[in-house]
């Protein structure tokens, strides 16, 4: 049996478990980068829906708050005496066939959006702009695989 998204899976079956950050301390946290990334950084999570910024993909670059979330939530480990480490994942060697094709989607999407945009539909761009997000977080993906 593959699990394919860990997080429901172990939700699922109730292995998920809350406890103090404090029993953590003096431990290393091994963190699933890209799972962060889409998480904590673009604010995209399975249950709660897409990113909380819909206009990225239209301001370009980075996340606005990208540098103060990591800057807190490394000062909020620290101040626990907890040591994180990012994993990556590695290559997938099966994407190789066309590896810009989440950077070609993402950019028909903005153009899409930009066209809702220049004929006066400014919430329906929105929303498009939203969904050229998502194929953002395939791209922070890639850019980890990268470091």
């Amino acid at each position: 049996m593959t699990i394919r998204d860990f997080a429901v899976w172990s939700n699922e079956h109730e292995l998920v478990e809350a406890s103090a950050l404090d029993e953590l301390g003096e431990h290393r946290v091994a963190i699933d980068a890209a799972d962060y990334l889409n998480v904590r950084v673009l604010g995209y999570h399975a249950y709660y829906g897409p990113a909380q910024e819909p206009l990225l993909p239209a301001i370009g670059g980075l996340p606005l708050i990208m540098k103060e979330r990591v800057a807190t939530d490394i000062k909020h480990w620290k101040d626990h005496n907890i040591v994180p480490l990012f994993v990556f994942s590695g290559l997938r060697f099966r994407d190789m066939d066309d590896p810009f094709r989440h950077k070609a989607k993402q950019a028909q999407i903005n153009a899409k959006a930009w066209d809702l945009y220049d004929h006066h539909h400014a919430d329906q761009a929105v929303s498009t702009f939203g969904e050229s997000s998502r194929s953002l977080l395939l791209l922070a993906q890639c850019l980890c695989l990268n470091l």
